[in-house]
């Protein structure tokens, strides 16, 4: 029903191009070969599966272009001279199981106000990308070694239900805005912690956290959002953002959920229409939980006012082992705590946060890429104890400058930009932590510090070298069935044994 009705509402099937990894046989150009089913499979004719698979729009196009030949299902030619949308040089996908079939790993904090939430939701959407980066494991698709290591644009295009006119390609006429993201995709707006936050817990409805949790330090967090920084021109839609304002939402959380409501619901069940809403959110979640961004805002609902606020973090991706799956969820959640003790400040503009998304998802981008982030994470004249170790403010506070992942997460040599990890560890060396608790964490911390700098390899990297030193692979980017049981089992004995890739296998 979900795949269908994103291929109705489009108006044509989804289109995701992924490029081809070139190895030292791939064919030059590469031009993927028409899959099987098309002329072994097929109940239709080849003909109008080829028209009606066509996937942005160019029905014509294709139908000019079998009416000049008489294909034969036996000797078909390349994917790209069948089907407009398959470029050369790039592996083609048609469906939304090509993305949602893929895995990640989310984790989901507890704030204690929604004002604390607001603040998280925003910290973390900028470390979303690195995190990304770190967690690579998505090297292979439809038997082809790609030119990336992520999966993020291949669910964004799984799921992309935009029309013809929402994604630019024809002027609007029926619909409403032009969207300049599919509805998987990075976040499109900052919150901003609030004009109600003051450091604290703000909500005396939601239990305080247990003493030592929540920084003493004055917090400057509600001054350190500012409007620049919100560079996408996001759309919204006007009558919600309206509504919102006049029952009291301020406005950047009313623009943040008016942006989410420019989508249209893409599933409804007959016997879920009629619901009270003031005891269910079923409603609401239906486009809020479709809705896939790197970090999702989560209200309480109506029926449980005492779950509280929650941010969701959902860049990462899924690593072969328990070990790797853990050190990564409790790296974010002491990163939470280490934002919130130490006052820290990592906004910059959202435009370079999605051009940090980019760049996450290129092979190696641990070990080849730089980032964007903030050089300064403390403002002037805050109480933070890192306060010290901030550069000159003469210089724009405001500065971001690209650095590697290494240098974000485990700091900069001769520099005062001190790393994530040891910020981590500062705030870990501040509260009180029995033995055993610390060194179990500082085991955690070791393996993600490890990963940034290169000394363990992404699962991509593995999965990649993996294949290519496999004995049935010719170096020409195809991962055949034997290569893939081969990695399946692999994979498996890793995961029981807890083998983590470049540390003990």
């Amino acid at each position: 029903t979900l795949a269908a009705n994103i291929r109705r509402r489009r108006g044509s099937k989804v289109s995701i191009n992924m490029p081809i990894f070139r190895d030292v046989n791939t064919p030059s150009p590469f031009l993927e070969p028409a899959p099987v089913c098309l002329s072994k499979k097929l109940v239709l004719p080849l003909e109008e599966v080829l028209v009606n698979g066509c996937s942005d729009g160019t029905r014509e196009e294709a139908e000019e272009a079998l009416r000049a030949r008489k294909l034969d299902p036996a000797n078909l030619p390349p994917l790209p001279e069948l089907v407009p949308d398959a470029l050369p040089e790039h592996i083609y996908m048609d469906a939304m199981c090509f993305g949602m079939g893929c895995c990640c790993l989310q984790v989901t904090f507890q704030a204690c106000s929604v004002e604390e939430a607001r603040r998280l939701y925003d910290q973390l959407a900028v470390v979303a990308p690195i995190m990304l980066a770190l967690t690579a494991a998505s090297p292979i698709y439809r038997g082809y070694l790609a030119d990336v290591d992520c999966r993020w644009d291949v669910i964004s295009g799984s799921v992309d239900d935009r029309t013809a006119e929402e994604r630019g390609k024809q002027p609007l006429t029926t619909s409403r805005f032009n969207i300049k993201k599919s509805r998987y995709d990075s976040i499109s707006r900052y919150l901003s912690p609030g004009p109600n936050y003051s450091g604290g817990c703000c909500s005396p409805e939601v239990a305080a956290p247990p003493a030592g949790e929540i920084s003493k330090i004055p917090s400057r967090g509600s001054e350190y959002f500012k409007e620049k920084y919100n560079d996408l021109g996001a759309a919204y839609d006007e009558d919600i953002y309206k509504q919102l304002l006049e029952g009291g939402v301020d406005d950047l959380l009313a623009k943040h959920y008016a942006h989410l409501f420019i989508r249209d619901p893409l599933v409804i069940f007959h016997e879920m229409l009629n619901q009270d809403d003031e005891a269910s959110s079923d409603h609401f979640e239906n486009i809020q939980s479709t809705n896939w961004q790197t970090m999702r805002f989560k209200p309480p609902p109506p029926s449980a006012p005492q779950i509280g606020w929650r941010v969701e973090a959902r860049s990462m991706e899924i690593q072969l082992t328990d070990h790797e799956n853990a050190a990564f969820a409790i790296f974010i959640v002491l990163l939470t705590r280490t934002i919130l003790a130490l006052d820290l400040n990592f906004y910059m503009p959202l435009s370079k946060v999605d051009d940090n998304m980019a760049r996450a998802q290129r092979r190696g981008s641990v070990e080849n890429e730089q980032f964007w982030f903030r050089r300064n994470l403390v403002g002037p004249g805050s109480m933070s104890p890192i306060a010290t170790q901030a550069p000159d403010f003469t210089e724009d506070e405001d500065a971001c400058e690209l650095m590697t992942i290494n240098e974000i997460i485990n700091g900069k040599t001769n520099s005062p930009f001190p790393g994530l990890i040891p910020l981590i560890e500062s705030y870990l060396a501040s509260t009180p932590i029995e033995p055993e608790t610390h060194a179990a964490l500082a085991g955690y911390l070791s393996l993600v510090s490890r990963k940034a700098s290169g000394a363990l390899p992404t699962t991509a990297t593995w999965i990649r070298a993996f294949v290519q030193a496999h004995p049935s692979y010719r170096g020409d980017s195809v991962v055949s069935p034997d290569i893939v049981t081969d990695l399946c089992k692999r994979a498996e004995a890793m995961a029981e044994e807890g083998m983590v890739p470049g540390l003990n296998c």
